[in-house]
C-alpha cells in the first residue's frame, strides 16, 4: 500500500515530515528506494510513501521553529529533492527506451 506525501521535507535529525491526502500530518524514518522506485520513501512497517510536492519553505512549515538565518531549507532537503526528481527522469528515460518511444538519430 502507498501514501501520497505532500508539503513534504526532511527534517534536521533526518526524518520525514509530510501531510497525507486525508489532512494526517506524519513524521517518520525513512529511507529512499532510489533508482529502483524513484520518489519513493520506505517507513516504518514498510509503509511505502510517494513524495508529491515538497514544502516550499521547510521554516513556515516548522512554526514552532526558529527560521533558519541563512533562509534555506534544513541540510539535506534539496539534495534529497533533486536526487529524487533525478532518479523520476531517469526513470521516465527508461521507460520510453523500452517501450522503443526514444527515436534513434
Amino acid at each position: 500500500r502507498e501514501q501520497i506525501l505532500e508539503g513534504w521535507y526532511v527534517m534536521k535529525d533526518g526524518r520525514f515530515r509530510g501531510t497525507l491526502l486525508d489532512g494526517l500530518i506524519v513524521e517518520f524514518e525513512g529511507r529512499l528506494l532510489g533508482p529502483q522506485d524513484p520518489g519513493v520513501v520506505v517507513g516504518p512497517g514498510g509503509m511505502r510513501y510517494v513524495l508529491g510536492e515538497a514544502a516550499r519553505n521547510a521554516a513556515t512549515a516548522q512554526p514552532w521553529q526558529d527560521k533558519p538565518k541563512s533562509g534555506f531549507l534544513p541540510e539535506g532537503t534539496l539534495q534529497i529533492a533533486v536526487a529524487a526528481a533525478s532518479a523520476a527522469a531517469a526513470a521516465i528515460i527508461v521507460v520510453l527506451g523500452v517501450t522503443g518511444m526514444l527515436q534513434k538519430p
